[in-house]
């Protein structure tokens, strides 16, 4: 241990040195010539670490030969970082002394990109902190930050126990230099996956949200079948990942309908065959719109099979019973019953109380899943739910 101390004591002051250098006149040249293109969005990584000689040897380690801006071309260092970063970003280190302190950080309006994160932190522990992390489901911010352990506790329960709480990766102290550069470079990399997804995603949305826009009948269907089908999933007492599933398929349960013309959209008259055909076709078009990315995977499996049958005269598969996954059974009756209480072309909303009966009169005619229309009904009483 007394040498590992004198080893980051060394490199902690070659690190100081090295930092006045990037302050020098040339630094501030540097500066004074940055074009107006030069992007230095921060990537944020947070060290909770509460002994301040490892948390400022891991930093040092993290920003050594790391630029801390992005050089106009005409200045750019010939140097490689030692981080895989692109000129869209430059790395900031945040030290928490502490776990209330590391949640402070996380919850407020900070931008973590990136958490390293000891066991054995005054106030609130590691593990406490990693559990309050991903437990925030909803919250697509938190749940996809990377968290890499950086702990003197080696036992293998300890550290199966972290990844089982959602951390990506482990280390032991004390860190070797080159394994904890690599493996934080490692989550860089997949922070900007996580990002890259995420905008694929928000474009997927925002398409969603324009066919809604093509039909004046459906507007903010979508939004309703996403709420109700997560809430719905849990009073089923459903798992969060699977109300989550069920959230996002909803909201893009009708994305193939961008598709189809507007005309046959918003017909108030009966459908030709072709028309109906091409209706009957969304799901499929719905799934192959999302089934690309690998983020709406399964959302993309739920909403292919929305509108099968349970008495197998469905489409696109003409699948029944339970060979119909249960996330679409589940979607199924939560998109029927806001059909009929939302205005169409053919008719007008129904009230709560009719589409109820309905579901309770038709329930073993073999659309849906007889035992989930039981719950939606129980559900909807009890609950008067309301979209919010």
């Amino acid at each position: 241990m007394q040498t590992f101390k004198k080893d980051a004591d060394v490199f902690l002051l070659n690190y100081t040195a090295r930092k006045n250098i990037l302050r020098s006149p040339d630094k501030q040249l540097h500066d004074e010539n940055q074009t107006d293109d030069t992007i230095t969005t921060p990537f944020n990584i947070l060290i909770a670490e509460d002994n301040k000689i490892n948390a400022e040897l891991m930093k040092a380690i993290i920003e050594t030969e790391e630029p801390q801006i992005t050089y106009s071309s005409k200045y750019k260092s010939s140097n490689q970082p030692m981080f895989a970063s692109s000129s869209l970003y430059k790395i900031n280190t945040i030290i928490a002394e502490n776990g209330k302190k590391t949640l402070d950080i996380i919850f407020s309006n900070v931008n973590i990109d990136l958490i390293i994160l000891d066991l054995m932190m005054p106030i609130i522990n590691g593990f406490d902190v990693l559990k309050k992390i991903k437990s925030s489901g909803l919250n697509s911010r938190l749940s996809n930050i990377p968290v890499l352990i950086v702990s003197a506790l080696t036992e293998p329960s300890t550290i199966s126990k972290g990844i089982e709480l959602g951390a990506n990766d482990y280390i032991t102290k004390p860190i070797v230099k080159n394994i904890f550069k690599a493996k934080v470079n490692s989550l860089i990399n997949l922070k900007k996956l996580y990002e890259t997804l995420e905008s694929s995603e928000n474009i997927i949305m925002s398409l969603a949200l324009a066919v809604e826009a093509k039909d004046k009948y459906t507007s903010g269907h979508s939004k309703r079948v996403s709420m109700l089908a997560y809430n719905f999933g849990k009073y089923l007492g459903l798992r969060e990942e699977d109300c989550l599933l069920l959230k996002r398929a909803g909201c893009i349960h009708d994305i193939g309908k961008i598709g189809i013309p507007n005309d046959v959209l918003n017909k108030t008259g009966k459908l030709t065959n072709e028309e109906f055909n091409l209706i009957r076709n969304h799901s499929v078009m719905s799934s192959d719109i999302c089934e690309p990315l690998i983020s709406l995977k399964k959302e993309s499996y739920i909403i292919k099979y929305h509108h099968e049958r349970f008495d197998g005269n469905g489409y696109p598969g003409e699948l029944s019973s339970k060979n119909i996954p249960l996330l679409s059974r589940i979607l199924s009756v939560v998109d029927s019953y806001d059909a009929m209480t939302s205005d169409r072309p053919y008719r007008k909303a129904l009230t709560k109380e009719k589409a109820l009966s309905i579901f309770e009169s038709e329930k073993e005619s073999g659309q849906w899943d007889s035992n989930i229309v039981n719950e939606l009904i129980k559900f909807i009483n009890i609950n008067d739910f309301k979209y919010n």
